[in-house]
This record gives structure tokens, C-alpha cells and sequence, in this order.
């Protein structure tokens, strides 16, 4: 046997390690397609690309485990800076997070059975019957606050819904007396329904926002529900997890009003709010447009751009943080290419349109929102279903600040392209961006081209809108169906 000197085993070792260490990383690597995993560079360089801007060949980013460049490479277990799921979870949650958002629209609750031929009207059993559906089916209640900011924090795997109830009337929050003269929430106005749901199904999240007229602020006409009733009745909703938004100071429909009316009906509104609520409830840059009706566009580009840029009344400052329709289909996610806060469509619970959508989400029929649990990673497969199509975009999202994780639905794992690939990938969606036809995708609802929707009239109550946004818009497309918007 031949005995080496200590230095030249030394020399053995490294020359060994130096042939083996390549091989081993040789056999590690698999070439599964179309895994992408990107995030957003440093802070000062978040801009339009999330790569760094020469990457040396082969050079990896330690604190994500992200291969820059060369033949991408599978994660067996994604970084905790990237994801909080292993690939297990996310074989078995599907997380999808550019799906679409269901955000629910309650105006009058009652007793009685009758009342709901008027399509605004619920029943309170009903409104029990809603939240149980949408707790079996595994969504989550958030507030309106993450939808339209995009810090969506409902837990993995679960579909968040946001729930929205217009006009505060008494029947949405009820005071009554119990048997010993206690002043209690009426179980049959919609806060008692959402309160006892919330205390039975602690997993099932908690909120509502609530678009209040101030003359209205929940009064009747019992002694225990007066106009001087609405600042403690506000004040306890905020406290407790709800939220309260704009629909003007007086219900005035914006279709067609002149711009400093315009400026009155929602810097009143403004005023109103911030006087009377204070902290995460209140959400007084949130504006319920009355009857579903926007400034008309040939005749208020001005307002149009008030509610996009912002305007001061007052000596207050007021820039729109949203803007909800009246119906009548799941919203796109915060994170779509899509997504336009000032047009954030609904769904109106009344029988008809809850038969249309309730199966849709329970047979898999709509690719629904899906968390991953992380608010700041935007997490979805590397196959888009078809009713998202056009809405995938990664540098929205990374240039929003988030991280994006695309997976292999059948494996759950997660990697990385290269950097030149990660730039066709981003060619690739943003020409693939098409025209969004929200409501056709979402039922058997007749799609319209553009100019049959400028046709479309409204309807009685704004219960079916139309509505013309303006081809110098940004965000100019067409939704058709029930609703017609032209952004």
C-alpha cells in the first residue's frame, strides 16, 4: 500500500472534490418545463424588469436559491423567501392567486319571505344560507381593504370573498332589547347574521364593508335605532372588524352632474366618514357608485379623471382608493393584469344570480382566487386556465412589489428561466392580453363587441349597467353580459 505525506493527501482530496462536487450538481439538476419562480430586485431597482440587469453566467441569488441565468433548475423545496409552501402543499392546494375574487352585495335583509321578488332584498335565513355555502366551499371573509391594496391575507388554499352591503338601512344593523332590557344586535338584521356566523366558524375570517348613507346610518323608526344611534353604531363596527365606505352624501346618481356637485356628493361623504370613524374601519376613499352609474364619458372626462387622480374639497385631499359596481360578476384579483380598482365588479345576492354563480364556484367551473397564505408572494400555476386568459402579466406583479412563484400543478414544484427567458415569458403575456369578457366567461351570458355595448341602456334601478369608461382610458376594454362597462 502506498502511504501519501500529509500535504499531497491534502492535494488528493481537492483534486477529487473538484471532479466529484460538478457531477453531483450534474445529477441534481432536472429540466422540468415551464417552471418559474421570479421576485423584484433590490428596492431601488423595482422597476419593469425583476432580473438583475447583467447577470454573470451561472450566477445564483443566494438569499432566494433562484438561478439567474443558464438551463433553469427545479426546486425541490422553495425558499422561505419565496414561498411558505413545500411542493407537497402546493400539489396538493393549488394556489392560484390571479383568479377571480367574488365580492358579495347585500342591500335590504327581512324576515319575511315575500320581500325578496324585489331583487335587493334578502332574507335574513337566506344570508345564513350564503355564508354557509361560501364557508363549505372554502372561502375566507376579508375586508375590502386588502382586495382593492392587494394585501390579500386570506390562509392557503382557502378563496377570499369580500362581503358588501349598501346603503345602511336599520335591517343591516338592529338594535333591540333582550328579555331583561339589555340593548343587543337584532339576530335578524345582517350585522346579528354575521356576527353569530363569525362566533360558530372562527376560521372563516371576518368583515363586511358597508357603504353607508349618512341619512340613513342604520335608523328606523324605534326608539332604539334614532339618527343619534349612528356614531355608536359606527364606532362599535369599527371596532370590531367592519368597514365603512362612500355611496354619497346624498344617494345622488353620478351619471350626469356637474363637476363641483360631483366633488360635493363625495367630499361630503369624505368629510362625513372621517369625522365619525377612526382607524382600518374607516375606509372613506372607497366610493359604492349610487345605481351602478359612473360620470357619463362624453360629457365628464373631468370626473373621470377626478376619480382616478384625485381632487381636494375642502381644503381635504381625496384620491380613490376604489370604486364598486352594482353587479354582476366575480371581480379580477389585485394581481391581474386586469385589475382596475375604479371598476371592482359584484355579485347581487338575490335567487337568479346566486343559481348562476354558487355552482359555478363549487363545480371548478370558475378559476377562483386560491391563497398561498403569503401576502407578499404571488403565487399560481405554470398553466393559466383559460377564463384568466390575457390576465397574467409578471411585471405587474413584481413591479407591485411582489414575489412571483409559478409551480408545475402536477408536481408542486418550483423553479426558475433564465433571464432571457424570463423576457419572452413576459412577451408572451403581454401580447397574449386581449379585450376581458368578464361575465361571458363566468355563465352562458351573450358576449358583445364594443359597439353593441355602447347601445346597452341602463336598468331599472342599475340593476343592469351601462356604462361607456372612454377610449383614452388606460385600462379601455369592454365587459359584457348582464353588466356592460366600456373602461
Amino acid at each position: 500500500m502506498i502511504r501519501l505525506r500529509p500535504r499531497f493527501q491534502t492535494l488528493t482530496l481537492l483534486v477529487l472534490l473538484v471532479g466529484i462536487v460538478p457531477l453531483l450538481a450534474a445529477c441534481g439538476s432536472t429540466a422540468e418545463e415551464d417552471f418559474v419562480s421570479w421576485e423584484p430586485s433590490d428596492p431601488d431597482r423595482s422597476g419593469s424588469t425583476p432580473y438583475p440587469e447583467e447577470p454573470e453566467p451561472h450566477s445564483t441569488t443566494e438569499s432566494s436559491g433562484v438561478v439567474r441565468a443558464g438551463t433553469p433548475e427545479v426546486l425541490a423545496t422553495p425558499s422561505p423567501s419565496m414561498s411558505n409552501l413545500t411542493p407537497n402543499d402546493l400539489k396538493r392546494l393549488q394556489p392560484n392567486e390571479i383568479g377571480w375574487i367574488p365580492v358579495m352585495e347585500y342591500h335590504v335583509i327581512t324576515t319575511d319571505p315575500a320581500r325578496e321578488s324585489d331583487p335587493f332584498v334578502r332574507t335574513a335565513n337566506h344570508l345564513r344560507d350564503d355564508l354557509q355555502f361560501l364557508y363549505e366551499n372554502d372561502f375566507y371573509v376579508i375586508p375590502m381593504r386588502e382586495l382593492v391594496r392587494n394585501e390579500i391575507t386570506a390562509p392557503a388554499g382557502k378563496h377570499p370573498v369580500v362581503l358588501s352591503f349598501d346603503d345602511a338601512t336599520s335591517s343591516q344593523f338592529r338594535w333591540i332589547s333582550d328579555a331583561g332590557g339589555k340593548r343587543v344586535i337584532d339576530p335578524d338584521s345582517a350585522m346579528g347574521v354575521l356576527e353569530g356566523f363569525f362566533a360558530e366558524h372562527p376560521d372563516f375570517g371576518r368583515g363586511g364593508f358597508f357603504a353607508v348613507l349618512p341619512f340613513n346610518c342604520f335608523a328606523d323608526d324605534t326608539t332604539s335605532n334614532t339618527a343619534d344611534d349612528c356614531t355608536d353604531k359606527l364606532t362599535w363596527m369599527a371596532a370590531n372588524g367592519y368597514e365603512i365606505g362612500l355611496h354619497t352624501i346624498d344617494h345622488q346618481d353620478l351619471h350626469d352632474v356637474s363637476d363641483a356637485e360631483f366633488q360635493r356628493q363625495v367630499g361630503e361623504n369624505v368629510i362625513w366618514v372621517d369625522e365619525r370613524v377612526q382607524g382600518a374601519g374607516n375606509m372613506s376613499r372607497v366610493l359604492v357608485m349610487p345605481f351602478g352609474d359612473y360620470p357619463d364619458r362624453h360629457r365628464h372626462q373631468e370626473q373621470r379623471r377626478m376619480m382616478r387622480e384625485g381632487f381636494t374639497y375642502k381644503g381635504v385631499d381625496i384620491k380613490l382608493e376604489g370604486a364598486l359596481l352594482v353587479g354582476a360578476n366575480p371581480t379580477e384579483s389585485p394581481s391581474s393584469a386586469t385589475f382596475d380598482p375604479i371598476f371592482i365588479a359584484r355579485i347581487q345576492a338575490f335567487k337568479e344570480s346566486l343559481d348562476q354563480w354558487f355552482p359555478k364556484f363549487e363545480s371548478g367551473a370558475i378559476s377562483l382566487y386560491t391563497s398561498d397564505g403569503n401576502p407578499d408572494v404571488i403565487t399560481l400555476p405554470t398553466t393559466i386556465p383559460a377564463d384568466l386568459e390575457g390576465q397574467f402579466d409578471p411585471d405587474v406583479i413584481v413591479k407591485s412589489g411582489k414575489k412571483l412563484v409559478q409551480y408545475h400543478p402536477a408536481s408542486g414544484k418550483v423553479a426558475t428561466f433564465p433571464h432571457d427567458a424570463g423576457k419572452t415569458a413576459r412577451l408572451t403575456a403581454r401580447s397574449d392580453r386581449r379585450v376581458s369578457t368578464t361575465v361571458a366567461r363566468g355563465g352562458d351570458l351573450p358576449s358583445k363587441t364594443h359597439r353593441e355595448c355602447d347601445g346597452i341602456q341602463r336598468g331599472a334601478g342599475g340593476l343592469y349597467v351601462a356604462d361607456n369608461w372612454g377610449p383614452q382610458s388606460a385600462h379601455d376594454r369592454t365587459v359584457c353580459g348582464s353588466l356592460c362597462i366600456d373602461r
